[in-house]
């Protein structure tokens, strides 16, 4: 599917201003990516993460590895984390109850990691479909349901690669951008190829798009490292989605790394199904469904 850029939203985009920093004179950049919701999917689904060059990654993925092992924690999850469940129940002196010098105990883990994020040069990525807009648009429009699928994951990941591919093509043209994502069962297998359709249709940014790799993100500390971006962005999708000004601390620290994050709404599906009706079959009924 050959996407379009994101367009601007109707109300105050989640957009923050592009830094350059994060780029040396390598030639392989690598991005690791993650995605992460509410629990009913309802209001945004969002992929985001972070691109290096290899060497940022290698620092991070040490020091992250050597935080964690100071409290015997085998990996990182950030929404275990936020609530002091999976590995970090370790904290909680009894089950079932939470003090607040526990809650604070797991909170000064993903602080550190932070710090370690925003102490490399990397940049954060991240792309939030709005839940609301996508579900009405694949059940009321048949060339969109075609184009998308009723499932936000391959659409969204594509905006996500489309987005890092463009900042290499812009900055570093002559470089390469490979793609590590968190295994996922339901979607996995099918997403090797939905990336070799994507590379094929987009023919500017192929010169720039390298493998794309799955790994599980339990022995992978820089797809940890996406998890905690993406679970920072979900939550500020969120907040932004009720016109909820407010950042949580987590955010502020991790902005002087922020690249590019950005939601998807009505607007934008919309101009993404008129820029890519070209690709539909030509049997397909295209217009609203009754």
């Amino acid at each position: 599917m050959n996407i379009s850029p994101l367009f601007p939203n109707d109300r105050e985009a989640v957009t923050f201003p592009i830094s350059t920093a994060a780029f040396t004179t390598m030639a392989l950049v690598a991005c690791r990516l993650d995605e992460s919701s509410d629990q009913k999917q309802e209001d945004v689904f969002v992929v985001a993460g972070l691109f290096a060059y290899q060497m940022n990654w290698l620092e991070v993925e040490r020091l992250w590895e050597e935080r964690l092992d100071r409290d015997s924690i085998p990996y990182f999850h950030a929404s275990d984390c936020e609530h002091v469940r999976g590995e970090f129940e370790r904290f909680r002196a009894r089950r079932g109850s939470l003090s607040e010098a526990e809650k604070q105990r797991a909170e000064l883990v993903r602080s550190d990691l932070i710090k370690i994020i925003t102490s490399e040069e990397m940049s954060i990525v991240g792309v939030a479909m709005v839940m609301a807009d996508f579900k009405k648009i694949v059940t009321t429009n048949r060339s969109a349901l075609e184009l998308f699928s009723d499932d936000p994951y391959h659409l969204t990941y594509s905006l996500a690669f489309t987005v890092v591919a463009n900042a290499i093509k812009e900055f570093r043209p002559a470089h390469v951008v490979a793609f590590v994502c968190d295994q996922n069962e339901t979607h996995s297998a099918q997403a090797l190829a939905s990336y070799k359709d994507f590379c094929a249709k987009n023919a500017d940014l192929d010169p720039h798009l390298g493998s794309l790799n799955y790994l599980d993100d339990r022995k992978s500390p820089a797809l940890q490292a996406a998890d905690l971006v993406a679970y920072e962005v979900m939550r500020k999708c969120r907040s932004w989605l009720k016109n909820d000004k407010s950042e949580r601390e987590q955010i502020k620290r991790l902005k002087p790394r922020i690249y590019f994050v950005s939601a998807c709404n009505r607007l934008a599906l919309g101009h993404l199904v008129k820029n890519n009706m070209k690709y539909l079959k030509p049997n397909v009924v295209h217009g609203t469904m009754k």
